[in-house]
């Protein structure tokens, strides 16, 4: 009775992926087209145009590139969404839009394809993010269900009836998935909700209202870090990150803004249920820094990005800002990070990104992709 319930809604949660998926390409598509050269956003923070001085070199002295890894071709990959590696270096990609997790050796040989159907045979499978948790497990989650494989690619089972439809994840020592929600189901408002291993809820925490609307535009969005008892997340139109424990309980909010990064202002009424917030987002998107992606680069270390296109209308090519802090929130590197380089994933020393010398530039890959592992140098000021 709880898969049908659950059928119910599964609808929804579909046509949910495939309107955010469209939005973001359109999105992208529309960056530069709002505004005259030159014009500035009155609601967006304004600051001097110090970008030029800003050198795009130092992620030299921070990242050495250690090898290079040509995935196979024997399967068609048709988005590179989300890249997860595990203790033994194999790759775990998820392709939202071919609907496929696909696994890999360190070596880029293609191990396995994951499945549901031997758990449960046609399943409507579209899986948005998966993770390997800290046992080497594989979590799934797709539309409103997530599963769990084993770190070989075999189906275990389904995740409990109550897992809902996360953006990202996280998990901690034990094993506890913490999954990021915009759509929120019965709360209005973005919020982490902590779970148990197999998808139960403990507690919710974190509430924001204000960006909800507009926060279904962008994906995707960052994963949650939990270390040492604490519980980190990186807010999209900021570059501060927030510190909880793990009961949900607010630390502290630590943050340190780069000069490049421009900060979106925008009133409540931007954010209400009667604006479109699809056309909110074309005219700000490619006016202002998104911070993209949270990872725990190493046992002290926080790595998180920064998306400039903005920078792209002043013909800047290093598009992606970095930044690094400790797990209390202290500057490890005290410089402005432009890059060109726009890392996918960041673990246990190691920062990944991908590169297809094929790719049309129409969003869809045309070959397999080239991908570039980079060892942190452990940088200082």
């Amino acid at each position: 009775m709880a898969r049908s319930n659950k059928e119910v809604r599964v609808g929804r949660a579909s046509n949910r992926v495939a309107h955010t998926l469209l939005a973001w390409m359109i999105v992208a598509m529309a960056s530069g087209c709002g505004g005259r050269e030159g014009e500035t956003d009155a609601k967006t923070r304004n600051i001097p145009d110090r970008h030029a001085a800003i050198s795009a070199n130092h992620i030299s002295d921070i990242f050495t590139l250690e090898r290079e890894v040509v995935l196979s071709d024997s399967v068609f990959i048709a988005h590179y969404a989300y890249l997860d590696v595990d203790a033994e270096g194999d790759f775990l990609l998820t392709d939202i839009i071919g609907k496929q997790v696909i696994l890999f050796s360190r070596d880029g040989d293609h191990k396995a394809t994951l499945s549901t159907e031997p758990c449960n045979p046609d399943f409507p499978w579209s899986p948005w993010q998966a993770r390997f948790k800290p046992n080497g497990n594989i979590i799934v989650n797709s539309s409103q269900w997530g599963y769990e494989f084993a770190n070989n690619g075999t189906c275990i089972g389904e995740l409990s009836d109550a897992f809902e439809f996360p953006e990202s994840m996280g998990f901690d020592d034990k094993g506890n998935i913490y999954g990021f929600y915009v759509h929120g189901q019965q709360d209005k408002g973005y919020h982490i909700r902590k779970m148990n291993a197999k998808g139960q809820p403990m507690n919710s925490f974190g509430f924001d209202d204000m960006y909800f609307w507009y926060t279904l535009r962008y994906n995707p969005v960052p994963d949650i870090v939990v270390k040492n008892g604490y519980v980190y997340h990186a807010q999209i139109f900021n570059p501060g990150i927030n510190r909880y424990n793990e009961k949900g309980q607010f630390i502290n909010h630590i943050a340190r803004s780069p000069d490049y990064y421009r900060a979106l202002k925008l009133d409540d009424s931007e954010f209400s249920d009667d604006n479109d917030s699809g056309l909110a987002s074309m005219k700000y998107h490619g006016r202002f820094s998104v911070t993209r992606s949270l990872w725990l680069l190493n046992d002290e270390t926080l790595m998180i990005s920064y998306d400039n296109e903005y920078n792209r209308k002043n013909k800047i090519n290093a598009l992606n800002g970095l930044g690094f802090m400790d797990l209390k929130g202290n500057d490890i590197i005290n410089k402005d990070i432009l890059t060109h380089i726009s890392f996918i994933t960041a673990k246990d020393g190691y920062a990944y990104s991908f590169f297809d010398s094929t790719n049309t530039g129409k969003g869809l890959a045309a070959g397999p992709p080239s991908l570039k592992i980079y060892r942190y140098l452990h940088a200082s000021q």
